[in-house]
């Protein structure tokens, strides 16, 4: 047991340096390349990527479905999603679009009670605040947070 917890520790570790990696590749690639043509090259690079890791997994019929329909919905929206964080991280410096990328559980927690009618338990109001406060440290509200870019990292 301790050696899966270990693994998915440096599993961990290891995507966040990946993620870390790719916006600041980004951000240093947005003054001379359109965000569309990065999505386009992540994209090429990772779906071979993916595909040898699902493969290894003997699991590669599990990415197919049967509602075609709700995942080409879901496939929209997780492009508009990439698109909109990335452009907000071509607009505005790279710390405070992560940071506003983190107001994403308060958002996420907000749909699920409007449209799902979760009741959140103490504990997980208390984390949101807890984080929502840690945003708002680290961003310092300035003029940034109104910028139209701060709102593309909203809506990713």
């Amino acid at each position: 047991m301790q050696n899966k917890s270990l693994a998915a520790t440096g599993f961990l570790c290891l995507g966040v340096l990946v993620f870390s990696l790719q916006d600041v590749i980004l951000k240093g690639l947005s003054g001379t390349y359109p965000v569309t043509q990065a999505m386009t090259v992540r994209s090429i690079v990772a779906l071979p990527i993916l595909l040898v890791l699902v493969g290894a997994t003997a699991r590669l019929r599990s990415i197919f479905s049967k509602r075609a329909g709700l995942l080409a919905i879901r496939a929209v929206i997780s492009l508009g999603a990439y698109l909109f964080y990335y452009l907000s991280i071509a607009a505005l410096p790279l710390a405070d679009a992560v940071a506003l990328f983190f107001v994403a559980p308060l958002i996420i927690a907000g749909l699920g009670i409007l449209f799902l009618g979760e009741r959140p338990h103490t504990a997980t109001l208390i984390a949101l605040i807890v984080g929502l406060l840690g945003v708002i440290i680290t961003l310092q509200p300035g003029l940034a947070v109104f910028e139209w870019a701060a709102a593309l990292t909203l809506l990713a």
